[in-house]
């Protein structure tokens, strides 16, 4: 019953207007008899195919243009859902009209339902149904629809040639001229609109009302008739229950399918009549237009005419109004901009403030760390050159001893061999505390300056030392001490000039001379050296 009642409100609201015209036409009672004889199951499921024919056509979505195939329906059923679509307008709502007044025959408390009235809805442009729509202003009180509109309602509503009562219709004439909503699969709300316009671009014969429904209605009770004989047949041979609902769904099948056939089964018209239907036509649009033009001018009034102009006033304000924020934001915006591009080149000049300030950073730190560095080195060289300081006067004061006994034994002329060997060893003593100093200021890394002074002292002494012997051995030395004294004197006078060769080196490229190892070592080895022949040279006069 629920869905019987969905059927019935979406056809009513459908055929508002075409039922008001169609009360009076009395050719129905064939198409009546026939619809009577479907059985409820076939009849539920025409009125359904029927129903989702018109749910679509009123969707009127480009992406469907026929009923969609369903797994659970007959293959012929389906194909005559999809024939439906084939159906002009006309048709369509002819065989609306057929099973509007079927369920109302079926279902007599339909009759008696009163269905809510929603607000009118908006229909999208490309709706074919609606292609006419023009929302209303607030201050009309009156819809007035354009010419073409009013052509389109007369053509639909007025193509009846005999307006007689229809029978089984609603006595009342009050029905709402307004779109009523349905329900489709989707339990969506769909609106319908008053009355469906002709089928634009079909090229047919003008006909009338009662031809075009008789024409449907015949075509329909034709197969009606077809598919109770159907029936009875398999009534008589088997008397089986169920295989009289599959012979009757069968037959309901062939029903579908063969609706697409209506749109070929078309009447010749007679030009008499076409005049007729003609200057009928004629006439109801020109009293449509007479109707229009009153209910216009009875519309326009003192209060809408105060209305616009009191709209049009506040709407010169808000223009001025717009002008005036215009040119504001121009301002505002000419601001912003200068604002941007000011705080763009003060982050710039923040972000080098910030690199320079970061190299500044860095380069303070490293030259802290020079500077402790160097603090570090100059403490160190203080105190070495403390130490040298001290070393330098003891050797001082060691070479003016040594000087001042050099003279003595020159004086004396060394006429005493034992003179002569306590001096060696006096100075071999010194001659070896200076080549230890120079070796532990090897193994330190000392100074240059320091490594020079010490080779210096070196030097020093045993060039003293190699003077005196040579006196000694020059004055009144036997054979033996010079033979053997002349041998070691040479060896000590080599030694001394490499010592004399690696100062200079030392003087010119001392970095140099510390970081290369066999450079140390040699100088080493001839410090040993010196010592060596020294110890010889004090051996001699033992």
């Amino acid at each position: 019953m629920d869905v019987a009642t969905t059927q019935y409100e979406a056809l009513k609201a459908f055929l508002e207007t075409h039922l008001a015209n169609e009360k009076a036409d009395g050719s129905r009672a064939g198409a009546k008899e026939k619809l009577n004889r479907l059985t409820q199951v076939q009849f539920f499921e025409l009125s359904t195919d029927v129903y989702d024919e018109l749910t679509r056509r009123l969707m009127d979505s480009k992406d469907a243009p026929f009923l969609p195939v369903r797994d659970e329906f007959h293959p012929k059923r389906n194909q005559a859902r999809q024939k439906l679509a084939t159906l002009p307008a006309n048709r369509f709502k002819d065989l609306a009209v057929d099973i509007y007044y079927e369920l109302e025959r079926r279902h007599p408390e339909l009759k008696d339902m009163k269905f809510s009235k929603p607000a009118p809805q908006y229909y999208p442009p490309n709706n074919k149904f609606n292609n006419n729509y023009q929302p209303t202003s607030p201050g009309q009180t009156t819809i007035i629809p354009k010419t073409g509109t009013v052509k389109q309602e007369i053509i639909t509503d007025f193509q009846i040639q005999k307006p007689t009562s229809r029978p089984g219709a609603p006595a009342d004439n009050n029905i709402e001229n307004n779109p009523k909503p349905y329900v489709n699969g989707n339990h969506s709300n769909i609106p319908i609109p008053d009355s469906m316009p002709p089928e634009y671009g079909l090229s047919r014969a003008p006909r009338s009302r009662s031809q075009s429904t008789a024409s449907s209605v015949s075509d329909i009770g034709n197969h009606y008739m077809s598919m109770a004989s159907v029936t009875s047949s398999s009534s008589k041979g088997t008397r089986d229950t169920a295989n009289s609902q599959k012979l009757n769904f069968e037959s309901l099948d062939n029903l579908m399918a063969d609706l697409g056939d209506i749109i070929g089964h078309k009447k010749e018209n007679s030009i008499e009549r076409m005049r007729s239907d003609y200057e009928f036509q004629i006439a109801t649009l020109k009293k449509r237009v007479n109707d229009l033009e009153s209910e216009l001018a009875e519309s326009v009034n003192a209060n809408g005419n105060s209305r616009i102009h009191s709209l049009e006033n506040q709407l010169e304000e808000l223009l001025k109004i717009n002008e005036q924020q215009k040119s504001q934001l121009m301002l505002l915006e000419q601001e912003v901009m200068q604002l941007n591009e000011e705080r763009q080149q003060q982050l710039e000049v923040t972000n080098d403030v910030k690199k320079e300030a970061t190299s500044l950073l860095e380069e303070v730190k490293i030259l802290s760390m020079k500077n402790e560095e160097l603090s570090s080195e100059k403490e160190r060289d203080s105190a070495k050159i403390q130490s040298l300081t001290k070393a330098v006067d003891e050797w001082k004061n060691k070479y003016e001893n040594a000087k001042a006994e050099m003279n003595n034994m020159n004086e004396v002329s060394f006429l005493d061999v034992d003179m002569l060997k306590a001096y060696l060893e006096r100075q071999t003593e010194s001659i070896v505390q200076a080549i230890q100093t120079l070796l532990s200021s090897i193994r330190n890394g000392s100074h240059v300056n320091e490594l020079s002074e010490n080779i210096t002292n070196i030097v020093t002494i045993v060039a003293n030392v190699i003077s005196t012997c040579q006196d000694f051995f020059g004055s009144s030395a036997d054979a033996h001490y010079r033979l053997r004294g002349d041998s070691i004197l040479k060896n000590l006078v080599d030694c001394v000039n490499k010592l004399g060769e690696m100062r200079e080196t030392i003087t010119n490229d001392g970095e140099g001379f510390m970081s290369n190892r066999a450079s140390k070592q040699r100088l080493a080895s001839a410090s040993f050296d010196i010592a060596k022949f020294t110890k010889e040279l004090v051996g001699l006069f033992e």
